[in-house]
């Protein structure tokens, strides 16, 4: 049997509801074929897969200069939705600029869910990072890096396990909570491998970066593309009806 083999999933359809389940057994992805995944992905059809970095970098900035600071607060967690949605379509070979948008039909649901997973995120990080931030305040050197230490180790212990959770919730219909929860309940098996994932993104947008920035646009991708290409096989899901 091949360990890498998704279990089976019913084919749903979102409709924003919410009220969408994953509490099967998780199952395994192998950090190789998600980088070749999003190789795969990047190239294949270019126009989108090594572009859209780009799009997406110009309509961020677009909500960030609205008139209305609000208008742009309201809209970046949408685009997040968008995202999401044309990250986990180009895993499935499948993507369109109009994915950018997906989250509109739905846009306080999407947006609520959004909004709460990225706040669960962030208290996270305040939380892991306390005693580094104690440090800083304090001016003392030890409690700095004892801080940085602790910090490191509650991003790869807990945080990292959550980071599914924006694909449960644009894919799978959640919300936020269902969503983080799923996110927790898929990674228990392989949290080491979660955290490699990490690093190894990490390491190849790095590496773009240092081809004159331009090799961030597609390394950027690709690293979206190889998360996305984690989440199929852990939670079993084929391609779903948007």
């Amino acid at each position: 049997m091949n360990p890498y083999q998704p279990p089976q999933a019913d084919l749903i359809v979102l409709d924003g509801r919410g009220g969408g389940t994953w509490d099967g057994e998780p199952g395994d992805f192998d950090i190789d074929q998600c980088f070749r995944d999003g190789w795969r992905a990047t190239w294949d059809d270019w126009v989108v897969g090594a572009l859209w970095p780009v799009a997406a970098l110009a309509l961020l900035i677009v909500a960030y200069l609205s008139v209305f600071v609000l208008v742009g607060f309201f809209l970046l967690p949408i685009l997040g939705w968008g995202v999401t949605r044309l990250v986990l379509n180009l895993q499935d070979g499948r993507a369109s600029y109009g994915d950018f948008f997906t989250g509109f039909p739905i846009f306080f649901t999407a947006w609520w869910r959004f909004v709460v997973i990225l706040a669960a995120l962030a208290g996270l990080g305040l939380v892991g990072g306390s005693i580094n931030i104690l440090g800083a305040l304090t001016g003392e050197t030890t409690v700095a890096l004892l801080g940085q230490l602790v910090s490191l180790v509650f991003a790869g212990a807990v945080t990292v396990r959550f980071y599914f959770a924006p694909y449960f919730a644009v894919d799978r219909d959640m919300t936020a909570g269902e969503a983080l929860r799923a996110s927790w309940h898929v990674t228990r098996h392989h949290p080491w491998k979660v955290i490699g994932l990490n690093i190894a993104i990490a390491l190849v947008t790095l590496a773009g970066f240092c081809v004159f920035l331009v090799g961030a646009i597609p390394a950027s991708s690709m690293a979206y593309v190889a998360f996305a290409s984690a989440y199929r096989p852990l939670t079993g899901t084929r391609q779903l009806e948007a």
